[in-house]
């Protein structure tokens, strides 16, 4: 629990304005400010600032409130997640009670590992902004893929540097623990001494949802296929099966449009934010955790999610499977966009503007179970495939809250398979539903 003196410094000295203002162009009007509400989607300015009373309200949709509260709102933040933005924010000292020395002392060693990602990330930023030859190549390979100044400082985007040891010199020379590096996969004892673990490539932060930096995501300069799916190790606080790249720079529009789009790869999530589609995500593994779907319950409505795929690639498409079907317990309305025959989302973006696509992707996806029981029949050469993909797209029915909806989807696959909805319906009662 967070020492009370440490809530009250806090709030003390979290200023409305400054917070706000990460998430909000504002304009003084009088003694206030005013902005577009981050909460609802608005053309005049309603979401007024007060400086005064360090509070802030919209007038078209009554949402606001302290710096505290509007977090919680904004980022789907916890109590604790919100003061621990701010403390973070204004460089304040967490202190706790009500914790065991073991507690704190596990607390004390992932503040240790964090400092040492942010460390490490600051010094891959410095890198890419150097004058060095290494330096210029990296950023003509941004370039080259379409990458913008504007997205390689939104996202923290830096380079490995020349050196095989460049990260692990950084580290020891800045008086860090090479063995807290060794936990975290940034170096290891190659070839007889400690050198990096990610070289000659090009490295995205991956953030907490509070904007703690976790790992990487890397991209090697001499591959020729660009996606950022290589993430670096599992370490002591981080495991990719776990994490949704631009999670921390989508949720903020996710809450706002309460809707968001899943696509296969970094590298696609990195040029949806950068043409318009700021409420995009990458997940790095091929199911949605439990905690994280519940978050994605309680921020988006009957839009929901939309998961970008191509039904072209075989590992694009059982992942993309795998996701909705972890999403839909949770009351989730799940939706597939198919950009088969193109190799990726990318070319619809770079041919159409941005409500022109989304126009497209409203008009033509599917729902995840039309989707899943088309796909997997269209590639079913037999009869026993055929029960397969009936039986397992069954078992993504059996997962949804709403028994309506599953009567429906009932139908639907009764058209798409030629079975009885009866039969499909006693068919689906001996199989048990999917589990995260």
């Amino acid at each position: 629990m967070i020492d009370q003196a440490t809530i009250e410094h806090i709030k003390n000295i979290a200023n409305i304005v400054d917070v706000v203002g990460d998430y909000v162009s504002l304009h003084r009007s009088g003694a206030n400010y005013r902005g577009l509400c981050p909460f609802h989607n608005e053309r005049t300015p309603s979401f007024m600032v007060s400086p005064a009373k360090n509070f802030c309200h919209c007038f078209g949709c009554g949402r606001g409130g302290d710096p505290i509260r509007f977090l919680m709102d904004l980022n789907n933040f916890s109590y604790r997640d919100a003061l621990l933005h701010l403390a973070n924010k204004y460089h304040i000292e967490v202190k706790e009670v009500d914790v065991s020395d073991e507690q704190r002392a596990e607390r004390l060693k992932r503040q240790a590992y964090l400092t040492l990602t942010e460390f490490a990330a600051q010094h891959f930023k410095n890198a890419l902004e150097s004058k060095s030859e290494g330096a210029s190549q990296a950023l003509q390979f941004l370039n080259d893929n379409g990458i913008s100044q504007a997205t390689i400082a939104r996202f923290g985007i830096g380079y490995t540097g020349e050196s095989h040891k460049s990260l692990a010199d950084a580290i020891a020379d800045g008086g860090f623990s090479l063995s807290h590096a060794t936990d975290l996969g940034l170096v290891a004892p190659i070839n007889g001494e400690m050198a990096d673990v990610i070289t000659n490539s090009i490295v995205i932060p991956l953030y907490s949802k509070t904007g703690k930096v976790l790992a990487f995501s890397y991209q090697k300069l001499d591959d020729g296929i660009v996606t950022f799916k290589n993430v670096s190790a599992h370490s002591a606080i981080f495991t990719p099966k776990d994490a949704i790249f631009a999670y921390f720079q989508a949720n903020n529009q996710i809450a706002k449009e309460k809707s968001c789009y899943f696509v296969p790869t970094p590298y696609e999530a990195l040029m949806m934010h950068q043409s318009g589609f700021a409420n995009t995500v990458s997940p790095l593994g091929d199911t949605i955790q439990q905690y994280t779907a519940n978050d994605f319950s309680k921020i988006v409505r009957d839009d929901s999610i939309t998961i970008i795929t191509s039904s072209d690639d075989k590992e694009k498409l059982a992942t993309s499977i795998s996701l909705a079907d972890s999403l839909l317990p949770y009351g989730i309305n799940v939706f597939c966009y198919d950009y088969a025959p193109q190799e990726s989302i990318c070319n619809d973006l770079a041919n159409n503007d941005a409500d022109t696509l989304k126009s497209a992707i409203l008009r033509n996806r599917a729902d995840s179970i039309s989707f899943k029981a088309q796909a997997l029949l269209a590639n079913a050469a037999t009869p026993v495939e055929r029960v397969r993909a009936v039986q397992s797209t069954l078992r993504s029915i059996k997962t949804i809250r709403q028994e309506t909806s599953k009567q429906i989807f009932l139908g639907v696959l009764s058209q798409i398979s030629g079975f009885q909805p009866e039969d499909l319906a006693n068919e689906m009662a001996k199989l048990k539903p999917f589990t995260n």
